[in-house]
């Protein structure tokens, strides 16, 4: 067997057909297709029951919740291929992601792990961005030491260098992603396909933004570990709730990205006084770097009839240049 696609869901009754589709319709078709329900109430439950039964590539797990990293770790103690291809539950792959990605496994040796292009989509399924493009594979492996690049549920990894790495490590229960990459760089390279072969779906309530600061954190702990075993030194000794508490409190408005999107969602639901107050911390001290926000609060005076013609205009702009190849360069 060629890929082991693993997820894990709890309470995503809402967007969890599509997804599960999504990964069901790809060209490539040599996979299983692990379902960790990690203590669902919704229909969740329902709804993975069914897809099993009509296709037997879908295989189930169900416990208690014990979180996502934990869940993760239990997906992989039972996946059987030769390469593991993560998928988040709220998410959406495109039909050629697995295809794409093998592709570039099969020919690269020295690649252990490849992500894609991604999208930005709304709790409607609209694009209103598109992640970081970055394709070259020495570019991506220094640029981890520093950031982020992927997409979590995008990522197509050789279940060799997963087991090397020792998987997820159950300390962290957000940001386990980036701290499993920084281990990987350490004896692999990071790769990318250089198409939009996925979509992240951003909501108000999602870690992203409600647990902003909580991810910022953990990131910045994964980064402190990697200098840690960089310097042949025990990044294990600093895993500690003190630490991190310390990490939390002066994580602030480091990372703006989560307050851009909460703002713009409140704008996009009419709720422009709530915008405002997220974005004012965000203005000061004065920066060129801080442009998108005195775009944000600005547009957030627009009357409301013009707000939704600019917002349907830049969706469907964006999905003009997906269809027509501009958005994948």
């Amino acid at each position: 067997m060629k890929i082991s696609v693993i997820m894990a869901v709890y309470n995503g009754a809402e967007t969890l057909k599509e997804s599960i589709e999504s990964v069901l319709n790809q060209t490539f078709k040599d996979f299983e297709f692990i379902i960790v329900n990690d203590g669902s109430t919704d229909d969740t439950a329902e709804i993975i029951g069914i897809y099993q039964k009509l296709d037997p590539r879908v295989v189930v797990i169900e416990h208690k919740n014990q979180g996502l990293t934990k869940s993760l770790n239990i997906a992989l103690g039972k996946a059987r291929g030769e390469y593991i291809a993560r998928q988040d539950a709220d998410d959406v792959s495109l039909p050629q992601r697995f295809q794409r990605q093998v592709q570039l496994l099969d020919g690269q040796g020295r690649i252990g792990f490849v992500g894609c292009n991604y999208g930005l989509i709304d709790s409607e399924g609209c694009i209103f961005d598109f992640g970081p493009k970055e394709d070259n594979p020495d570019k991506i492996t220094r640029g981890l030491a520093r950031k982020n690049f992927f997409c979590h549920g995008s990522v197509l990894f050789r279940k060799k260098a997963l087991e090397k790495a020792g998987g997820y490590r159950d300390f962290f229960r957000y940001a386990q992603d980036y701290d499993l990459y920084l281990r990987l760089i350490e004896f692999t390279m990071a790769g990318s396909v250089n198409k939009v072969l996925y979509y992240r779906r951003v909501l108000l309530d999602s870690i992203s933004i409600s647990k902003s600061r909580l991810q910022a954190a953990y990131a910045e702990l994964a980064r402190k570990s990697y200098e840690e075993r960089r310097a042949f030194r025990d990044d294990t000794l600093i895993l500690k709730k003190e630490l991190l508490d310390s990490l939390v409190a002066k994580s602030g408005l480091d990372d703006s990205g989560p307050g851009f999107l909460e703002a713009f969602f409140c704008i996009k639901s009419n709720y422009t006084v709530r915008a405002r107050q997220i974005i004012w911390p965000y203005l000061f001290p004065a920066s060129l770097s801080k442009c998108k926000f005195y775009a944000l609060w600005f547009f957030s005076y627009f009357p409301l009839p013009l707000r939704r013609i600019l917002f349907y205009l830049k969706t469907n702009i964006r999905r003009i240049k997906l269809l027509t190849g501009y958005a994948t360069k």
